[in-house]
């Protein structure tokens, strides 16, 4: 946007030069003054360089603290997800079918690898359906997280129609990665952390930067790549610790029979949803610091 745009518009840094371009990082109008590089201001462009922008850990720090602050807003995920979740938890207790173990004799294995596909299936299908929920919130999410890394206090009411410009995208990539992680998680846990990594910026290249699905995969792999080890330790610990969570509310399960169960199922939720949250704001942190280095096209 030039000076032309804006009728008698000054620099806010400095009033005596009128507005030349608005800076491609952060949106900020800006006089020849303020020129980095191209269409960069000076402010971001010198913390494009600082190390510590680049830097895994402190970006990680950071997100931690984005997510403290927005414990409101995580408040209300929480909520609105259990009461979600719970929907699909009661239609697949009632759905999925019990895999018959394998056992001497013949069509045993027939029998056990009918309810194995079955079973797979049926999670396939709950994995859709989670997807169309699924992408609001986390849409929404991201809105919030990259407002509050900007310091912008827009009020809720108006990051929900952001958010939603991008419903379509983002309920592409979520119906690809729920799909994609389902399949993953029926092999194992090893091929789902990977995946996990790969796709650590795939809503934020939809729901921020604007991708069309197909092209926000490929970005999201190509911002992964320089990182993908750690993004890969930091998904790992994620599902180990919801192993361990979930091997520790086995007792409870048992000992209090039908509601002990949704009490566990419960518990395990509200700890997944407030782990996506932090996770997603580490990455919101991610997403905005290696923006700056990037190339302006």
């Amino acid at each position: 946007m030039s000076s032309a745009a804006i009728p008698g518009a000054v620099c806010p840094r400095h009033p005596s030069e009128a507005i030349a371009f608005t800076c491609t990082r952060c949106g900020g109008f800006r006089c020849e003054l303020c020129r980095g590089e191209g269409n960069v201001c000076s402010d971001c462009a010198a913390r494009a360089l600082d190390p510590e922008n680049l830097a895994f850990m402190p970006a990680v720090r950071d997100g931690v603290r984005l997510a403290l602050k927005q414990a409101p807003v995580l408040a209300g995920v929480i909520l609105l997800d259990c009461l979600i979740h719970f929907g699909f938890a009661w239609l697949e207790h009632a759905l999925l079918p019990e895999v018959k173990p394998l056992r001497p004799g013949a069509g045993s294995l027939a029998v056990f690898a009918r309810g194995m596909v079955l079973r797979t299936a049926l999670l396939m299908l709950i994995s859709v359906l989670e997807a169309f929920p699924g992408a609001a919130i986390d849409g929404i999410q991201f809105v919030n997280l990259y407002d509050a890394t900007r310091g912008q206090a827009r009020p809720l009411g108006a990051q929900v129609p952001a958010a939603l410009q991008r419903y379509p995208g983002m309920l592409a990539v979520n119906l690809l990665t729920n799909v994609g992680m389902a399949l993953m998680m029926t092999l194992c846990c090893a091929p789902a952390v990977l995946f996990g990594a790969v796709v650590a910026f795939v809503e934020p290249e939809v729901v921020l930067g604007g991708q069309g699905p197909i092209e926000a995969l490929r970005r999201s792999f190509r911002r992964a790549l320089p990182m993908f080890w750690k993004l890969v330790a930091m998904v790992a610990a994620y599902f180990a610790a919801e192993m361990v969570l979930m091997v520790g509310l086995k007792p409870v399960a048992h000992l209090f029979g039908a509601p002990g169960e949704w009490m566990a199922e419960g518990v395990d939720r509200c700890f997944a949803v407030t782990v996506s949250f932090v996770l997603n704001a580490i990455v919101t942190v991610l997403y905005v610091r290696t923006r700056l280095v990037e190339k302006p096209k």
